[in-house]
């Protein structure tokens, strides 16, 4: 059986075919150099696929089904089109109740966080009614739902000036794909179902090592997405849209070995995230906007290659065992900079 598919440097548009699903044994697939514009959905049923390449395409997206890749370890993305990584999959449909539609602009629900469901301890037996069967169609009595079970209090803070607090009990609904919200000031049911977005705790999420992702037009939002590949051993995100990397959430990645950063316009670095990257050997920052190198680079102990070249460094290179006692460093490229040497 076929497990390993390379269609490289051809013609391919469009969007990859639906029928790669069939494929149900392929682990390496590699479509690079082509024009396809997007992935299927039903590539999330290739359940063993470990290689995906898709490098040097037209593609402004991916599709969420890509979270659902269980085997997937090595994912390239690069030289596409690409401003954003896809939110992960839920596990259930958002869903609203009937008269929502129907509800004023004014009543509302400000956006809220998602929230996990909750067990719900229920054994009440189900009631008919025999006011809404159809006898004239041969239907029988519908059965009535058993009243909601109340799982916690949600707090909804104000989204615009004006508005107010929402202090809400979660009411579990007939429907196992949405919540409906009970308003606890004046006890009035509110109408509209809230969707439930429940994050999948496998897939990607668990399985991705390698991640290449340079040269498309990515900002600082997608550090937040990535964070949640906790096995991430190689990351690439150089020639991006990168200014500002946020405080905490690399902190995530402590199995990073590799992480490309060049070309972007970073001039800092989250520092207080270096304590978690013990495994860390290589670090590209070349042709950004640096213009010292932080003396916490002294917690990358495991790092053996450094490339800071084409930056805006005033550096006497002569302080370095002093700066950092980083005597694991093998590599350093400091190429294009203004940089002294003198002790």
């Amino acid at each position: 059986m076929l497990s390993e598919l390379n269609l490289n440097h051809n013609h391919l548009g469009g969007q990859l075919s639906e029928d790669i699903s069939y494929m149900k044994n392929l682990t390496h697939l590699s479509v690079f150099k082509n024009q396809l514009i997007s992935l299927p959905d039903s590539i999330g049923r290739l359940k063993k696929l470990n290689y995906l390449d898709v490098h040097l395409n037209n593609m402004s997206e991916l599709t969420r089904e890509i979270w659902h890749l269980d085997s997937l370890e090595t994912l390239n993305v690069s030289s596409n089109n690409l401003s954003f990584f896809p939110d992960e999959p839920t596990t259930a449909s958002t869903a609203y109740a009937p008269n929502s539609q129907d509800t004023p602009e004014s009543q509302k629900l400000p956006p809220v966080s998602p929230i996990e469901r909750l067990p719900v301890p229920f054994s009440a037996p189900i009631a008919t009614s025999a006011t809404s069967a159809n006898f004239n169609s041969g239907m029988l009595p519908q059965p009535v739902p058993p009243p909601p079970a109340i799982l916690e209090r949600l707090s909804v803070p104000p989204t615009n000036p004006g508005d107010e607090e929402y202090d809400m009990m979660l009411i579990e609904t007939n429907s196992a794909n949405s919540l409906s919200l009970r308003d606890t000031n004046n006890k009035t049911p509110v109408t509209k179902s809230m969707p439930v977005d429940m994050p999948i705790a496998e897939g990607i999420g668990k399985s991705l090592k390698v991640l290449s992702m340079n040269d498309n037009h990515l900002n600082d939002s997608v550090i937040e997405r990535i964070s949640i590949f906790k096995n991430l051993e190689v990351l690439n995100l150089s020639y991006n849209e990168l200014y500002d990397i946020p405080y905490g959430q690399m902190s995530q990645l402590t199995n990073l070995k590799s992480l490309y950063l060049s070309g972007n316009h970073l001039s800092s670095l989250p520092v207080d995230d270096l304590d978690s990257f013990k495994q860390l050997t290589t670090l590209h920052l070349n042709g950004n906007k640096f213009h010292s190198l932080p003396p916490e680079f002294a917690k990358l102990t495991s790092m053996t290659s450094l490339d800071v070249g084409s930056n805006e460094l005033r550096y006497n290179i002569g302080n370095v065992p002093y700066d950092w006692n980083c005597h694991s460093i093998d590599e350093m490229t400091l190429m294009s900079n203004w940089i002294r040497f003198c002790f």
